[in-house]
């Protein structure tokens, strides 16, 4: 779902685990005519902004064609993407869910080290939805072709981002600060069967990543 801010022209095309919370958090609290209800919602669990703002498919027609319209969204590097999946409260909480016990998914230990995560990340994905989602790549919420958008932020630096919308809507637009550890999971703590097995999953992003450097390098 495309987020649309029409009174700046403005589109966001979220990714989750692409700083997105922290992007549509911002994008929010600019808005003229959110209603009292949702405002409230989100500022008391900023978690509900995603059931304001769902990533789904992309979708080129959902981008406005009209000139004078700015769309945009934010790409990570995705070895660190993935790999974020398995740091913070998102796994245990979605690994102790009853519900997913219920449907076949105990075998798999709800603890699990970051190698035997990775080594069955098909399983675990299949036993949440919510991991599923998190883990697909990024160009099934951006398409292949990034020329669609006129411009494509990297997540691990979004002031160029914060200032383009300052500038856009004449208002400053400042992202939450992340929650982010310093001791964030890295490709070479794990094993040899984990690493190759996460190099493989992201491949298809591999290339996506390339052009979003290529355009900031042209």
């Amino acid at each position: 779902m495309v987020v649309k801010l029409i009174d700046y022209r403005i589109t966001y095309t979220p990714v989750p685990r692409a700083a997105s919370t922290r992007i549509k958090l911002a994008l929010v609290r600019s808005m003229r005519d959110l209603p009292q209800k949702v405002a409230q919602d989100i500022s008391r669990d900023a978690s509900n902004v995603h059931r304001l703002y769902q990533a789904k498919r992309f979708r080129a027609d959902q981008l406005p064609s009209q000139p004078g319209w700015f769309n945009f969204t934010v790409v990570r590097d995705p070895v660190a993407r993935l790999l974020s999946v398995y740091d913070g409260p998102l796994l245990e909480t979605e690994l102790a869910k009853s519900t997913l016990r219920r449907r076949g998914w105990a075998p798999l230990p709800s603890r699990p080290d970051p190698d035997y995560f990775f080594e069955n990340l098909a399983r675990y994905r299949d036993a949440s939805r919510l991991l599923r989602a998190e883990t697909t790549p990024q160009a099934f919420f951006t398409g292949y072709d990034l020329s669609r958008f006129d411009q494509v932020y990297r997540a691990e630096s979004l002031d160029d981002l914060s200032r383009d919308l300052s500038v856009k809507t004449a208002q400053i637009i400042r992202f939450p600060v992340s929650e982010a550890a310093q001791d964030r999971l890295k490709l070479h703590q794990l094993g040899p069967r984990a690493q190759s097995a996460v190099l493989a999953e992201v491949a298809p992003d591999m290339a996506l990543y390339d052009q979003v450097i290529a355009r900031r390098v042209a």
